[in-house]
């Protein structure tokens, strides 16, 4: 993939908002954010403590091998490649195994068997209200790229335990994947 041009454009697929407050000495202040919802998402979650999921986050791994699936994506926004877990947005109401699964075999070629689910969290906070769930499961078939859409560009890797300090000293990686890397194989040092 190649940058062909940079400008400003209104958004198609985030609806920017302006959030008004009152900081803690009372002055009127303003805060800027987009989100993939709209206005009435953000007001609901503002004001009504509701809680949304654009997408899931997906660990997939196998127990007897002790690896994970990673993928090195073309990120447009940075024009480089990015090391990251699976990830996707949620069709309508779909549940966060069906999200996953359906995310998992798009990127990777590869079944995912969901486990468990993580609550969805928040992505970017200065810039986003977005949230995603993580989901966990274990891994099976053989890698493909045969099903992604003509917009990724994407090289699903197996990683354990070298891969991944490889890839994290070397490589520009995720700071979600980061930490579950760091987590998954057992890499940080302990602070107390």
């Amino acid at each position: 993939m190649k940058i062909v041009d940079i400008k400003e454009k209104p958004l198609e697929y985030l609806t920017p908002v302006s959030i008004g407050y009152l900081d803690k000495k009372g002055n009127k202040r303003v805060w800027e954010i987009v989100t993939r919802g709209d206005l009435n998402r953000v007001k609901d979650e503002l004001l009504n403590k509701k809680i949304y999921s654009d997408g899931v986050q997906i660990v997939g791994y196998n127990k007897k091998n002790k690896t994970v699936i990673l993928v090195k994506e073309y990120r447009v926004s940075v024009n480089k490649y990015v090391y990251t877990m699976p990830a996707g947005l949620s069709n309508n109401n779909e549940h966060y195994f069906e999200t996953a699964k359906r995310e998992f075999f798009e990127e990777t070629g590869l079944e995912l068997n969901p486990i468990r689910f993580d609550e969805p969290k928040f992505t970017t906070l200065g810039l986003t209200d977005e949230r995603v769930a993580t989901v966990y499961g274990e891994y099976s078939g053989t890698i493909s790229t045969e099903h992604q859409e003509d917009n990724e560009l994407i090289e699903p890797i197996i990683v354990n335990k070298e891969k991944a300090i490889e890839i994290l000293n070397n490589e520009e990686v995720t700071i979600r994947t980061t930490y579950l890397l760091r987590n998954i194989f057992e890499l940080n040092e302990k602070l107390f």
